[in-house]
């Protein structure tokens, strides 16, 4: 369910960059999948008031797919050397 939600838009998002920037569109694509997918899961994590929440249902499992995905993102903003990006990733999913 979480990627048919923000994760597929961010994965346009970057796939266009990526396309525009003549870069590995698989890597953009997982990237900006990860990106949605971990917005998705701190959105979750902080609204654990409604019925279906993974954390409230799979707290354990949630927290080692949240950290997998951080993971993941890393390995790809290193890759790639997007610093800002992921100067600006850590300030706003830390907050």
């Amino acid at each position: 369910m979480h990627e048919l939600k923000t994760a597929r838009l961010m994965q346009a998002c970057t796939m266009i960059s990526a396309h525009l920037t003549k870069q590995n569109l698989n890597d953009f694509s997982k990237l900006g999948k990860t990106i949605g997918m971990i917005f998705q899961l701190l959105d979750d994590k902080d609204d654990q008031n409604e019925e279906e929440n993974i954390f409230k249902n799979y707290a354990k499992e949630a927290h080692e797919y949240l950290d997998k995905m951080m993971s993941e993102m890393k390995v790809l903003l290193d890759k790639y050397q997007l610093k800002r990006t992921q100067e600006f990733l850590e300030k706003y999913y830390l907050k």
